[in-house]
């Protein structure tokens, strides 16, 4: 039975210091951890956030997830983060007619059946539909702004604090529609990214003059060297052994000095309280075809560890508050009352994230 610990302070500050503390049979390890909360972002300057939007994403992804679970579907035997076995696992709820379960060793949720790994690959390869809330032409240079840009310049600022120099070259896994990469560019790092989907990359040398690798990473890692920082933004719940994503990264590291950068959902968050009284009307966070894996602290914190990972720091931030004024809007019929309430999300969602509410989390670790 694993065990995980931190101390932290009764305070609410930005840029603390806590140590958490693993615990397994006789295996102990002690880290010593940065941690950050929130980031700013202006959510309603972002295609997404209006009431027809909203309406018309449920359509179609109500529509092909509860396709897509109703048959030739992968019964998991065990968790995908500490192996214990799914029967031990407990019940949590059914969107789309996909079943989330809970580990009951690392506290993980994950959906039980689901499609095979070879069909999320494909259907990330070739759907456009799923890229296209983040390839749009309209917003690109707003998504860089208020989503990239802030990411890249807190990796790399911890990157110079940890190793007293520049950060090199970095390496973005599952880079989308490339914003990620783009935004390192602008900022003056060298910068790849590798992307499976065929759409996504066609975006990013359209839209950006980025071109994106193509390849399965966990298969090509070792044709790729040269890295000093490796992110995951929202990848590794998105696929069926996010051990193997993150073990790969560790290997292309190989004995340099670098960081492992992973964003993943959180389930203990406001939007998954919300979500669990709302489950015909999800288009995002417990998406069961965008998220197989909704991460705990304790699951995350694991995946590094049984990686070979040590951490070094987490920033919680997430979109919450944002995701209640949707959901009220479209339960109450109401399409001024996101105009009306936008004004106060921002320090809502704020006190969410210093709260530990948040329904994102980064963890960072070190080779």
């Amino acid at each position: 039975m694993m065990i995980w610990e931190r101390t932290t302070s009764f305070s609410y500050d930005n840029n603390k210091n806590e140590k958490w503390m693993f615990k397994d049979d006789d295996f102990i390890k002690e880290f010593d951890v940065q941690v950050f909360f929130s980031k700013p972002m202006d959510v309603f300057s972002l295609k997404g956030s209006s009431a027809n939007f909203f309406k018309e994403s449920i359509k179609k992804i109500k529509s092909s997830r509860e396709e897509l679970y109703f048959k030739e579907l992968e019964s998991l035997d065990k968790c995908p983060i500490c192996n214990n076995a799914v029967e031990n696992c407990e019940f949590q709820l059914k969107i789309y007619n996909a079943d989330y379960v809970k580990c009951t060793n690392c506290n993980h949720v994950f959906i039980k059946r689901r499609p095979s790994k070879e069909k999320i690959q494909e259907f990330y390869k070739n759907d456009s539909i799923y890229q296209s809330t983040y390839a749009d032409v309209d917003t690109i240079m707003n998504r860089v702004k208020e989503v990239a840009i802030p990411k890249v310049e807190f990796i790399t600022k911890l990157y110079k604090e940890r190793f007293g120099e520049r950060c090199p070259k970095i390496l973005d896994i599952g880079a989308g529609s490339g914003h990620f990469v783009y935004a390192c560019r602008k900022l003056g790092f060298e910068a790849d990214g590798i992307e499976i989907s065929t759409y996504g990359r066609k975006f990013a040398k359209q839209n950006f003059n980025v071109n994106l690798l193509d390849g399965d990473f966990v298969k090509d890692y070792n044709r790729l060297e040269g890295y000093d920082i490796i992110t995951f933004w929202g990848v590794i719940e998105h696929v069926t052994n996010p051990l193997e994503m993150l073990v790969a990264a560790r290997k292309t590291l190989g004995n340099n000095k670098g960081l492992i950068v992973a964003e993943v959902p959180r389930w203990e968050s406001i939007s998954t309280c919300i979500q669990s009284q709302t489950p015909n009307t999800i288009i995002r966070h417990l998406d069961p075809l965008g998220h197989i894996n909704c991460f705990s602290d304790m699951s995350i914190a694991t995946s590094f560890v049984k990686s070979g990972l040590d951490i070094i720091g987490a920033w919680y931030f997430g979109m919450d508050a944002f995701e209640l004024v949707n959901q009220l809007n479209y339960y109450m019929e109401d399409n001024q009352l996101i105009s009306q309430f936008q004004k106060f999300v921002p320090k809502l969602q704020e006190q969410c994230d210093l709260s530990r509410l948040s329904d994102e989390m980064v963890l960072i670790g070190m080779n």
